[in-house]
């Protein structure tokens, strides 16, 4: 069954853009996400999302610092604005992994699209270091600046 292990069954978990509001103590228009995540065997970690008013959102998560929300157009912009990102046990060892995909629009200078491709990021959870890495992207970049 993906997603559960038999003995610690899981619900996938996804960020909603329905579910950010107003940045508490931030400048006009920015937003906020924030969640206590549980991953599995009793391990929960505090999830957030701060996107800025220029539209640039860093989901910082355990080790952590992901953009996964880009609605400024800088040659290079999420579809919608905020990726989506999942989190779900993929390989069925009772922890919950991230996957995170987007259609990023990639313009030129005078902001006319000029492509449209899919991107793909999945992130393992390892309990030994109780950390997440990179296992598995399609994109021309990464998501941790």
């Amino acid at each position: 069954m993906l997603g559960a292990c038999a003995n610690h069954p899981m619900t996938a978990e996804v960020i909603r853009f329905n579910d950010f509001g107003p940045a508490k103590d931030g400048m006009t228009n920015e937003m906020e996400w924030k969640k206590v995540i549980h991953i599995g065997h009793n391990l929960s970690y505090p999830a957030s999302i701060l996107v800025t008013n220029k539209g640039n959102g860093i989901l910082e998560f355990a080790n952590l610092k992901l953009h996964v929300y880009d609605g400024h157009d800088d040659g290079r912009y999420f579809d919608g604005g905020l990726a989506h990102v999942e989190f779900v046990d993929l390989n069925d060892d009772g922890y919950k992994d991230i996957v995170v995909t987007a259609a990023v629009v990639y313009t030129d200078e005078k902001d006319k699209i000029i492509a449209t491709k899919p991107a793909l990021f999945v992130y393992y959870f390892d309990p030994k270091t109780r950390s997440f890495f990179l296992k598995y992207k399609v994109a021309d970049f990464d998501l941790d600046r």
